[in-house]
């Protein structure tokens, strides 16, 4: 599967760990599921409630108005810029697919180390970890062989055999 795919995929399912909770919110894909706004809504709710004390009013069938909502908060709290307009999810029927994914993606990086939702395959933690670790070693075996840092200190395996 491309990168591009894979990473729309994780973005997706972040998404749906995000607003599992909410009822009136399915994401199936990133375009279609976020036109009525209820999604963009529930990703603000679910990081801060407090933004959206209402969220339970909020109608699918009011297009304008919940992704309006969402934008504004977005755009005046949270420092999301608006990249969609809510005219242009009323207007149509499958919003592009390219500008939903670049929009939700601001709000995962703003929202992806906050209670546990962090897509999967995303975390550097354990990366960050080994990457460290695999230092120490590095620094450990150079100063006590007074080898520069870096310095391959295993003989690399022959991948020719020049006798054939």
């Amino acid at each position: 599967m491309p990168v591009q795919r894979r990473g729309m995929r994780a973005l997706q399912i972040w998404c749906q760990r995000v607003t599992s909770e909410y009822s009136l919110v399915d994401i199936k894909d990133l375009s279609h599921s976020f036109r009525d706004g209820l999604a963009f809504c529930a990703i603000i709710h679910h990081f801060r409630p407090e933004l959206i004390p209402e969220f339970h009013v909020l109608k699918p069938d009011n297009i304008y108005d919940n992704n309006d909502l969402a934008y504004r908060i977005a755009e005046d709290t949270l420092g999301i810029p608006s990249l969609l307009d809510p005219q242009d999810m009323v207007d149509t029927e499958t919003p592009d697919k390219f500008s939903v994914v670049t929009y939700v993606s601001q709000f995962y990086h703003l929202f992806k180390d906050e209670d546990g939702s962090r897509s999967p395959n995303v975390s550097l933690t354990n990366l960050s970890r080994n990457s460290e670790s695999e230092n120490d070693s590095v620094l450990q075996s150079s100063s006590e062989n007074n080898t520069p840092q870096g310095t391959p200190t295993v003989a690399p395996k022959r991948i020719i055999n020049q006798s054939e």
